[in-house]
C-alpha cells in the first residue's frame, strides 16, 4: 500500500474502469457506459491527483493505492481508496462523522486476498468517525463494511447520474 502520485493517474482510471464494469454491468441501463467511460474515469483521477507539476494536497483526500508484482517485476496497481474529510452527501447534504470513504475498488481477481481490507485500513483512521456511501445492490461491498463495523443509518438516495441505482449511507464510530 502507499499514496497515490499524480502519475498514477491514468493506472486508477483503469482499475476504476474495469472494476465499474465487473461489478456494475447488468445493474446500471446499457446507455451509462456512454458516459462511464475510461476517459471521464481519466479526467476525474487527474483532478483528484493533479498533475506531477501541480499535485494536489494529500489532506483534501488522500487516494491509496495497492500493488501486486507479477513475474514481469513490475509492479500493477489493483485496487484503490479513497478518503478525505466527510463532506457533505448526495441523500441528506448533511455529514454525521468526521472522514468519509469515497471510493474503495479491487479488481475481481484479487477479491478474498486481504488487499481490500488492508486498503480501508490504510485509508482510515480508527480514531475518526467515518461515513460512506454504497450501492444497495451490491451486496459484496455492503457485507464487507459490515464486517467492519459499518452500519446503515437509514439515509438512502437514487443516484441518477450513475442510472439509478440506491445508495445508502453506512456509518462507524470511532474506535
Amino acid at each position: 500500500m502507499r499514496v497515490a502520485q499524480a502519475a498514477d493517474a491514468d493506472a486508477i482510471a483503469r482499475v476504476h474502469h474495469a472494476c465499474w464494469v465487473e461489478t456494475y454491468t447488468g445493474l446500471v441501463p446499457e446507455e451509462f457506459w456512454q458516459r462511464g467511460t475510461l476517459e471521464s474515469r481519466q479526467r476525474m483521477w487527474t483532478a483528484i491527483l493533479g498533475t506531477p507539476a501541480a499535485p494536489r494536497d494529500p489532506q483534501d483526500e488522500r487516494a491509496i493505492v495497492a500493488e501486486v508484482v507479477p513475474a514481469s517485476g513490475v509492479a500493477d496497481i489493483v485496487g484503490f481508496a479513497l478518503a478525505g474529510p466527510a463532506r457533505p452527501d448526495d441523500m441528506t447534504r448533511t455529514t454525521v462523522a468526521e472522514r468519509q470513504l469515497s471510493a474503495l475498488y479491487l479488481l475481481k481477481t484479487h477479491h478474498g486476498t486481504g488487499i481490500g481490507q488492508a486498503l480501508l485500513d490504510a485509508a482510515l483512521p480508527d480514531t475518526a468517525s467515518i461515513q460512506l456511501g454504497v450501492v444497495e445492490d451490491n451486496p459484496r461491498a455492503v457485507a464487507f463494511y459490515t464486517r467492519n463495523g459499518f452500519v446503515p443509518d437509514g439515509a438512502r438516495g437514487r443516484l441518477d447520474w450513475f442510472g439509478g441505482l440506491t445508495e445508502i449511507r453506512m456509518v462507524r464510530a470511532a474506535r
